[in-house]
Order: C-alpha cells, then structure tokens, then sequence
C-alpha cells in the first residue's frame, strides 16, 4: 500500500499539514501521530471492509455524542466536508480515514503509586460512570444494531476461531449459554468502550482523557465495569498466587466508589461481575492462542498459566461483591 497517496487524501480533505508523519502503532488498523492545524492529531487508517464501514459510523458517531456532552473523550475530528470519516483508494484498496484529537497529557506507570492509586481508580470509576449515564438515552434512541453486538464481535470472527482447545471449549460455551440468559433491558444494556486500561487513556494534571474506541459494541454496562477491573488487575505478577486478588481489592473499592457518583449499578449485577471476568480470561486464550496459530507463540508460558487458571475455576480473580450491593 502506498502510505503517500492516503496522506495526501488526508491534506485535502482534513486540511492537515503532515510535514513529519510519526507512526504510532500497527495492529488492526495503522496510526499516526501527525500535524492538524498546528496541533497533534492521531490518524488512523483501516483497510476497507463492510463490516469496518458500519463499525466506524457506530463508533465514531458515538464518540462525537460523548464528546460533545461530557469531558475525558478524545473525540473525532471531522473532515472539511463535515464527515466523521472518510474513505480514499491507494493502489486500487479502499482505507477508512479516521483523525482525532490528541489525549493530553501521558500513559501513566502502574509501577508508580504517585500515578497508579486510589485517586486514579475513583477518577476512572467515575469517567466511565459518565459515559455511560449519557450514553443511555443515546443508544435507546439509535437502538439496538444486532450485527455490532458482543455475539459479533472480532472473537467470534473466523480467523480467530481456526483453533479449539478441546480442554477449553466445553467451559467457553457454558460461559456464552450463561451470558446469553442475561436479560438486555435498556437500563442495563447499551453501548459500552470495552477496552478501558491504562494503556487507553492519557493523564495530565490529574485529569484522564479516553482513546482507543475500537472495541466499542453493544453489550452490558455492567461487562464494561469488569472489562476495566479485569485489565487493571491484570497489571499484577499473574505468577504470584495471590497478587491478581489484592490488585483487584484494591482497584475495586475506588472504581466502584467513583462510578456510583456518576451512574447507578443494580445490585444484582455485582453477582454477574465474575461471568463477564470468566469471559474475559476465555476471551483472552482465545484470541491469543489463535493469533499466533502455525506459528511459534511468544506468549506460552502464560497462555500455559492463563489455562491452568480457567480449568481450576478462575482463582486468580475470584472476588467476593456481596459488599458493594
């Protein structure tokens, strides 16, 4: 692909002057830090897909919503013509373009406790709160896209499901037949971020500012709270027994304490918490196992301890909630 034709789209359409282009980062889409107006802006390119499109109207729709009602949001930045995104040929492919503000400030250092303490946890607490209180009436009013829903989602695209882990499976489809019983009314179900972490959002002056939508999807509110708590805890020596609990008591008590200034969680989702946590570790085999199918795996001693936890029933974050109801 040829990255100049693509950046020069972006000059005409963004009005962006990229005199140096700084490459951020290349998974499933590439990213750029570059100059728009004199300020920095992060470009993303995806390449073509049905799917993709769809997804991009979804996400970057609710994006700007967020971000025109609430602070935290690094939302998009629309094109000259008014679009939230737009779409370029290179070499005979079709790219989704994609620009948005820049998160001020850093990725903070889960090593640091100047940076990584209950200040942090009650502020993200609440920020996702937010985001959820004014995505309510938002997802109620577009509805319901069952083709972007969690069952859609890339887990269950082929090419991560190549390979099944015969010891694994039985436990996955327990944990999807459990999930697809949950009930979706309105007030429980909607659009949520699905990978908030600190790898996700900047930190300046003790304000935190959101990034990375990419995994965005309707699912339920209470599978973002664990989603988050999942990850933060994974920040733990997953080889240390005991430290994957202590981190999530640590994180759990401020997080919940800031999300319920912001958003109310009823009580009987505290009992679902550790479904959406066996989920996540499934998903988690999952994804990786099959990323690096054919292929030498450099994760294999944690693949090796991440399914030794799951067949001895999730110990690593097993949590009891009953306190927070």
């Amino acid at each position: 692909m040829e990255i100049t034709k693509l950046l020069y789209a972006v000059k005409t359409r963004y009005g962006a002057e990229i005199q140096e282009q700084n490459l951020l980062g290349n998974s499933a889409n590439i990213i750029y830090e570059i100059s728009l107006q004199d300020k920095p802006a992060i470009l993303r390119l995806s390449q073509y897909s049905a799917h993709k499109d769809l997804h991009a109207q979804f996400e970057l729709a609710w994006m700007n919503e967020l971000a025109r009602h609430m602070p935290g949001i690094a939302g998009p930045i629309p094109s000259l013509g008014g679009k939230l995104y737009e779409i370029a040929d290179a070499d005979g492919e079709q790219w989704i373009i994609s620009v948005f503000h820049k998160a001020p400030g850093h990725i903070i250092d889960p090593e640091n406790p100047l940076e990584w303490n209950d200040t942090l946890f009650s502020s993200l607490g609440e920020l996702m709160g937010m985001m959820h209180r004014h995505t309510g009436p938002y997802a109620r009013k577009i509805g319901i896209n069952e083709q972007l829903d969690w069952q859609h989602s890339f887990l269950f695209w082929p090419e991560n499901n190549v390979w099944t882990d015969p010891d694994i499976q039985p436990v996955w489809d327990q944990t999807l037949a459990e999930m697809k019983t949950l009930p979706v009314s309105p007030e429980d179900y909607g659009i949520v971020h699905g990978d908030i972490h600190h790898l996700n959002f900047h930190v300046e002056d003790g304000n935190i500012v959101l990034f990375d939508f990419d995994d965005c999807e309707y699912n339920w509110y209470a599978y973002d709270v664990a989603s988050t708590l999942f990850f933060m805890a994974g920040t733990a020596d997953h080889k240390d027994a005991e430290s994957g609990k202590r981190m999530l008591e640590w994180v759990a008590v401020p997080f919940l304490y800031g999300y319920r200034k912001q958003a109310h969680l009823p009580a009987r989702w505290y009992d679902i918490l550790p479904l959406f946590f066996r989920y996540r570790r499934l998903a988690q085999y999952k994804f990786v196992t099959n990323l690096f199918y054919g292929r030498e795996n450099p994760h294999e001693d944690f693949l090796a301890w991440v399914k030794e936890d799951i067949l001895s029933g999730f110990r690593y974050l097993a949590y009891d909630f009953h306190p927070f109801k």
